[in-house]
């Protein structure tokens, strides 16, 4: 068998059904669950272990099944391994940091406009920013989640001002990284877990993610040191 050329087939049928039309959220995320799910797929064919495969889970989110089934196949120990009690606690407040800050982005969005420095973006409220900064129209929307209640998430709007989907492109590779090809974004690992993003129109910015900086870097190229939403 090609495994190569099973999986180019594979993430091309994942393009095509990122691509499709959809008239509801519901659909318009099954079908994106759908996508990602080919994607996993495709990179076990050309042989990673299946938890490179599906990526870390704050990937899928961390209030959906498939995140929370990563994220406690990533924390519950085999037989013959111990309890890593720190890791466990850094996967929970990782959760409860994103619940919090999406939903400082609903309140923020019903106060209307306000002013933000780029440099302290994230979340809905940065994945907004960025939607701005490359001509996208987005909103900060209200998402009914039966497992771990609504919560708000940034999502990009037809042209008839409809829901198409949710736009997380500071959390998102899928997303994100397209952007930082597109705009040659550098990135930059620092000791202990920290990045630099550098632009060539000279910003430069340093956060705990590459995603984060990066899109930060983008929105103040952009808007500068504050953006008005």
């Amino acid at each position: 068998m090609e495994t190569g050329q099973l999986a180019a087939a594979l993430r091309n049928k994942a393009t095509q059904a990122r691509n499709v039309n959809t008239t509801t959220e519901a659909e318009g995320q099954t079908l994106r669950d759908a996508a990602e799910l080919l994607r996993v797929l495709a990179n076990m064919v050309e042989g990673k272990p299946l938890g490179k495969a599906f990526g870390p889970p704050g990937d899928w989110g961390y209030e959906t099944e498939i995140g929370a089934a990563i994220a406690a196949s990533s924390t519950v120990p085999s037989a013959a391994k111990e309890v890593n009690v720190d890791k466990i606690l850094d996967v929970r407040e990782k959760y409860t940091r994103l619940r919090d800050i999406r939903a400082m982005a609903g309140r923020a969005m019903l106060d209307g406009p306000h002013d933000y420095k780029t440099a302290e973006l994230e979340g809905p409220l940065l994945d907004l920013a960025v939607a701005k900064a490359v001509g996208l129209a987005a909103v900060i929307h209200k998402i009914d989640n039966p497992i771990g209640g609504p919560f708000f998430e940034c999502c990009v709007l037809s042209e008839r001002g409809r829901l198409q989907y949710q736009y997380m492109p500071s959390r998102l590779w899928d997303q994100g990284g397209r952007l930082v090809d597109e705009h040659r974004i550098s990135l930059i690992e620092r000791g202990e877990g920290g990045w630099i993003a550098d632009m060539r129109a000279g910003c430069v910015m340093e956060a705990e993610t590459p995603l984060l900086c990066a899109m930060r870097a983008l929105v103040e190229s952009t808007f500068g040191d504050t953006v008005r939403m």
